[in-house]
């Protein structure tokens, strides 16, 4: 059990490695002087290239996956696990290597999500999908997938432990995006897809 507990400072220091910094980097680019200055897998999609962003966010929601996928392997419990998929996106965010100063860590609250429950994934991103489709504003998407995934989560009955812990991922993928939310009720968001 003493080696279970250890799986949640292991995901906070493997989600501090900022795969966006990297690729940046080797392209000869800084984020923090590029485009939202975010070190995320947004900023790097749009600044430095399609691709290299895509690569980004597989890379920061396995940084989530992989520790949950280990504890789950040799038998660690539920809520632990779900403790375990919370440090690294408090590592995405407040990275112990970047002075504490991350990215928005949408993608490795993907990979929580998606571990722990597949099917709230799949409803919440379609939700989010169709909103976009329709209304050209990805922060509307945004708002529609931190709707539907705890909403998702009790429909399909998930443990109140597992509940409060994606609870508390999404209310910080919240606060770090309300910017966003500003931006977009000043009416500053630009609509994409028109």
């Amino acid at each position: 059990m003493s080696k279970e507990l250890l799986f949640p400072l292991l995901a906070y220091l493997l989600g501090s490695v900022s795969f966006a910094h990297i690729i940046a980097k080797a392209k000869g680019i800084s984020l923090r002087e590029t485009g939202s200055g975010n070190p995320g897998a947004a900023n790097v999609f749009i600044n430095i290239g399609k691709i290299y962003g895509v690569i980004v966010a597989i890379c920061d929601a396995m940084k989530a996956i992989i520790p949950m996928l280990l504890l789950r392997t040799i038998g660690g419990s539920d809520f632990l696990i779900s403790i375990t998929g919370l440090s690294a996106v408090i590592g995405h965010d407040f990275p112990v290597y970047s002075k504490f100063k991350g990215g928005k860590g949408f993608s490795p609250t993907l990979g929580v999500i998606g571990l722990l429950s597949p099917i709230t994934l799949c409803i919440a991103a379609s939700g989010a999908i169709i909103t976009i489709f329709f209304t050209h504003f990805p922060t509307l998407g945004l708002l529609s997938f931190l709707v539907l995934a705890p909403t998702s989560f009790i429909m399909l009955k998930a443990d109140l432990a597992t509940f409060l812990v994606v609870c508390s991922a999404l209310l910080l993928l919240l606060v770090r995006t309300l910017p966003n939310f500003k931006l977009f009720f000043r009416g500053g968001e630009r609509r994409i897809w028109v």
